[in-house]
């Protein structure tokens, strides 16, 4: 989808994973840190993820990039890349 940047964190190497639509941090208080700064962003639950594995999303159609640069990108809880369109094409005999 496309997205509109709703700023960079500068968070050094603390992310394991620097998306432009997700980061991945090591434990709930690095990811807390930076979350305080993007109020909008989804400190997504762990239930079934690794025990070193906590997600920030960004919300909506926010990035991880500049303000007011756009960027076409996945990886996000948008509601376009949670469905997914299904088409059924059926050859018809008369």
């Amino acid at each position: 989808i496309e997205c509109r940047g709703a700023g960079r964190p500068s968070e050094g190497v603390v992310a394991d994973t620097r998306g432009e639509r997700a980061r991945i941090y090591p434990s709930p208080e690095l990811r807390q840190g930076v979350a305080e700064k993007f109020p909008a962003a989804v400190e997504w639950q762990q239930i079934g993820l690794p025990a070193e594995f906590f997600p920030l999303l960004a919300d909506g159609e926010d990035a991880f990039i500049k303000p007011g640069e756009a960027t076409v990108a996945h990886g996000g809880i948008a509601i376009e890349e949670v469905l997914v369109p299904l088409v059924k094409i059926e050859r018809r005999t008369r």
